[in-house]
């Protein structure tokens, strides 16, 4: 229900932004024609965190919680802008995270599709929009009582060790803000939420990421 809901969000705003992308370029006699492209490379760190859920093996619980802790990457995008507001491209990401001292870790590999609006208002350039897409995700789970003296036995072969992948499908809210160095260097910033939609997903680990990379636009003069 709760991914229902969520999709159902995203479609809407993702509707209004083309509408009043759309709008805007008709009210100011502007037809919704190719008016340049950009693309480029950003940086990630946040906060992600799982559902709750169990691990087992045949005689008891290896872990029952959630994976919680930062996230790191990096990744890009590249947009097509049409009129004064409207910009259609794609984007693709790798997100990190480490939950113990002893190896354990979260990884996903993410591409979609995204729509947004922009508003300039000088050097300064602001956006909304959101994405859709999927890739893969895994993790590997360590548990840490192989241990002596708080110190990880390096040689010991541990049994327990838990590994699980799969693909995903995905949508991404997201808002930034650009600052123009020259017209073709921008900086940019962003915030995103990505929301897994696939089902059985309870040790899918998400949360905000703050992004900041450059942009390199190629605009009409």
């Amino acid at each position: 229900m709760r991914e229902r809901v969520i999709i159902f969000i995203i479609f809407v705003g993702l509707t209004l932004t083309f509408s009043v992308s759309a709008s805007e370029s008709e009210k100011n006699g502007k037809k919704m024609s190719f008016n340049g492209y950009s693309g480029g490379m950003m940086l990630h760190a946040g906060y992600g965190q799982s559902r709750n859920f169990t691990i087992y093996d045949e005689d008891d619980v290896l872990f029952n919680g959630k994976f919680q802790g930062a996230v790191y990457g990096i990744g890009g995008a590249m947009r097509v802008m049409f009129g004064n507001h409207l910009r259609v491209g794609m984007e693709g990401y790798a997100s990190n995270s480490k939950y113990s001292k002893f190896g354990g870790y979260t990884s996903l590999g993410w591409g979609g599709l995204l729509l947004d609006s922009k508003w300039d208002v000088k050097k300064w350039t602001i956006f909304v929009g959101g994405a859709v897409g999927g890739g893969g995700y895994k993790f590997v789970f360590i548990p840490d009582y192989n241990k002596v003296d708080n110190n990880l036995q390096d040689f010991v072969i541990d049994d327990n060790v838990s590994y699980r992948s799969y693909p995903f499908v995905a949508v991404v809210p997201f808002v930034g803000v650009e600052y123009a160095l020259t017209q073709r260097v921008h900086i940019v910033a962003k915030i995103d939420y990505l929301f897994s939609v696939s089902k059985n997903t309870n040790d899918f680990v998400t949360g905000p990421r703050l992004f900041l990379g450059f942009m390199f636009c190629h605009l009409p003069k």
